[in-house]
């Protein structure tokens, strides 16, 4: 459970906060992407640092993936967990009865 001083902060203002980062983060994964597919095609290098260029390419995109699904999940908390709880909440209990 959640300390009640969190209790007066709105999921919606929760949830907006982290869609800033969201966004930020994805614009990021855009660019590593754009930036890694013209380094590796229009920039002459060895074979050698061209992989390593690959993998710190890679490297950058999981972390990127990584903190971005990171705010996807911050928001699911913020407006879809508490929506599915109440939803539980108000369905009847089904029992099952052996035949």
């Amino acid at each position: 459970m959640e300390p009640t001083v969190f209790n007066s902060i709105s999921n919606y203002t929760v949830c907006n906060f982290f869609y800033i980062f969201f966004i930020v983060y994805a614009v990021l994964l855009g660019v590593i992407i754009v930036s890694g597919i013209a380094t590796m095609l229009f920039v002459k290098m060895p074979a050698g640092q061209q992989i390593a260029a690959g993998v710190g390419y890679g490297i950058a995109m999981a972390i990127a993936v990584t903190e971005l699904l990171f705010m996807y999940l911050m928001c699911d908390r913020a407006l879809i967990a508490p929506q599915a709880t109440q939803q539980q909440q108000q369905q009847p209990v089904e029992t099952f009865r052996g035949r």
